[in-house]
């Protein structure tokens, strides 16, 4: 550091000489100063090779460098692209959705589920009964299906999940009116 310090200030030193003293080196004449203008011309040369030399080091690390940020693009491009591979393989509709409700199923009676969905039933008593109840059940097959009971005094409901190619039924007594029955399927 010391050295390139003092060859800089050497530098400062030979610029302000008048532009003849930096001049091709001439016949030596008597006297120290000629020798020392002959030192300051050999160390302006060296200075402008060691410049010359770092310049060209720096440009090659910075090259160095680009060339490795190129290719950690490149990389993250490939996995990008890659991802994007994935995504586009993804089937479309993957994704799973309610389907329609079908609202025209009647209680007590024994159903088959074609898609993965959900049972959805209300019911208010009748007139000069007691109590309305609803219960539910699923199953592999029909012989399987328990009644599951949910009993309410002015009203009663019930949402079961089902699973698709399971059989499905929902028993109904005290029914007034005001009650359904829904099937809303999951379609994938």
């Amino acid at each position: 550091m010391n050295q390139n310090l003092s060859l800089f200030l050497i530098l400062c030193l030979v610029s302000s000489l008048p532009i003849t003293a930096a001049a091709a080196p001439q016949t030596p004449s008597e006297g120290p100063l000629w020798s020392v203008i002959t030192e300051l011309q050999t160390l302006v040369a060296n200075l402008q090779t060691s410049t010359s030399t770092a310049i060209a080091e720096l440009w090659g690390n910075a090259t160095a460098q680009q060339a490795d940020i190129q290719d950690e693009v490149t990389d993250r491009q490939a996995a990008d692209d890659l991802l994007q591979d994935q995504i586009n393989d993804i089937e479309p509709g993957s994704s799973v959705h309610f389907g329609d409700r079908n609202e025209t199923l009647a209680f007590n009676t024994v159903y088959y589920a074609e898609t993965d969905g959900f049972v959805c039933g209300y019911a208010s008593r009748a007139l000069g009964v007691y109590d309305v109840q609803l219960a539910g059940s699923t199953g592999p097959d029909p012989a399987s299906l328990t009644k599951q009971i949910h009993v309410g005094a002015n009203t009663a409901g019930i949402t079961m999940p089902v699973k698709k190619g399971e059989y499905w039924k929902v028993w109904a007594s005290g029914v007034g009116l005001s009650s359904k029955l829904s099937w809303i399927p999951l379609i994938p």
